[in-house]
């Protein structure tokens, strides 16, 4: 087809502009609007969508595939709506539009589903979870789950993390394959606060009652008025032994860091090697292991040095509650004392231009009394804002430190360092702060 052929040369003069990742598929969809809809695809095409872990799912389904013997196709370079899948499957396909290989894991933008989906032909959706997310942008995680509902037709397979209760309700047409994860070693304790996200029942509008939660609005839940409640999972994670985790009782994967995210990630990578590319069991379990999490553009998790001071970087969402509260969570369940807690804040969004930081008063920031930093050191534009929000949840003002210039903030950081420095930023701020590393520190 002459506009998958446009597309290809598209794509090699993107690649020289630093654009590859989305304008050949602009263009070509300028060209042709229904252009997703005319390659022809492999047997099995999987989507993955939700607020958070699209693309850290993606990536170890990616991988592990790949391991498993699997010719893979994938938007891998992040660009999760239109325009980015084009171009990935442009890239992929011959001039008639075929791409060959034995499954396309493809990245799906929450809220695009409804206009992907239709041309795409997913066989099995994996929806991670809903939380907030750009609030600014998306409402509420039930107007995304409605919009997600639109895309689902039961033709489709659902692969549902049912230990949220919106992505519960999503499976009430069609086939589910329904996961969990219930190891207590991975539980909330009791007695968290939960400024957000604290879940009302799908069905009747009331709030639903918890046995236990795993982080956030996850866990295991049921509703007092109407009985609404999760299916027995079909697959788990069962338990905790050591640093790996234990999937359907029999099965262990370690994860590059032991936490509830990276639990929900490697499980619902886990089912979607089983059911639906058929890898077994153990090869599934074995393929997880280890992997280093990256896409194209960003580490997930890094190490970094700043003179005597290891630093451990983990990246988080700017305006998504749920994926700070597994970071926080992570440094509370695992730092050595006297460590020091590092917080970029500059860009809000990458999309639009959003100044309204209140997103930050949502996030369990007071699940580090349990283990409370020896020194804070903010950066950033909106490094107060942070500040504000850190004294409120009882951090002592008199260990926070704040530069709102940028290479101000790197040469704190150098400076005032005690211990270990756990920093947080957004996909947003990562350049910002990768770019001001040294070659010794990196």
């Amino acid at each position: 087809m002459l506009t998958i052929t446009i597309g290809k040369v598209a794509r090699a003069v993107g690649r020289r502009l630093g654009r590859g990742s989305v304008l050949p598929g602009r263009i070509a969809l300028a060209l042709d609007r229904h252009l997703l809809a005319k390659f022809t695809l492999p047997a099995v095409v999987i989507a993955i969508t939700g607020s958070g872990g699209k693309t850290t799912t993606s990536s170890l389904l990616r991988d592990a595939a790949s391991n498993a013997g699997l010719k893979v196709v994938s938007n891998a370079e992040g660009s999760n709506m239109a325009p980015g899948i084009a171009t990935a499957l442009i890239q992929a396909s011959d001039r008639h539009g075929r791409v060959p290989g034995d499954v396309a894991i493809l990245e799906c933008e929450e809220r695009h589903c409804q206009y992907l989906f239709p041309d795409l032909r997913p066989g099995f959706v994996v929806i991670t979870n809903l939380s907030r997310d750009q609030v600014a942008r998306n409402g509420y995680p039930q107007f995304v789950a409605g919009e997600i509902a639109k895309a689902l037709t039961p033709a489709m397979t659902l692969l549902l993390n049912v230990d949220d209760p919106l992505v519960n309700a999503l499976g009430r047409d069609g086939r589910v394959i329904p996961f969990s994860v219930e190891a207590d070693a991975l539980r909330e304790p009791a007695g968290v606060p939960h400024r957000a996200d604290d879940s009302l029942c799908p069905n009747c509008g009331l709030a639903l009652d918890y046995d236990y939660r795993i982080i956030g609005n996850l866990g295991r839940y049921h509703c007092g008025h109407c009985g609404y409640q999760a299916p027995a999972p079909q697959h788990s994670v069962s338990a905790v032994v050591g640093t790996e985790l234990v999937i359907d009782d029999d099965y262990r994967a370690a994860p590059q860091i032991m936490n509830p995210a990276f639990a929900y990630n490697i499980l619902a990578a886990y089912v979607g090697l089983v059911e639906a590319m058929g890898v077994t069991p153990q090869a599934a379990a074995d393929g997880l292991t280890h992997k280093d999490v990256k896409n194209a553009l960003q580490d997930r998790v890094m190490t970094f040095q700043m003179g005597e001071h290891r630093g451990v970087f983990l990246l988080s969402k700017h305006e998504n509650t749920l994926t700070y509260n597994v970071s926080l969570r992570t440094i509370a369940d695992s730092a050595e004392r006297g460590y020091t807690l590092g917080v970029m804040l500059h860009r809000v969004s990458r999309k639009y231009f959003a100044g309204d930081v209140s997103w930050l008063w949502d996030i369990d920031w007071e699940v580090l009394a349990k283990n409370p930093p020896a020194k804070v050191l903010l950066g950033g534009r909106f490094a107060n804002d942070i500040a504000v929000r850190l004294v409120a949840a009882g951090i002592d003002q008199d260990i926070i430190e704040v530069d709102l210039s940028l290479d101000g903030y790197m040469d704190l950081l150098r400076r005032q360092s005690q211990g270990t420095i756990f920093f947080l930023t957004g996909f947003e701020d990562i350049d910002q702060f990768t770019s001001r590393l040294r070659k010794d520190e990196q």
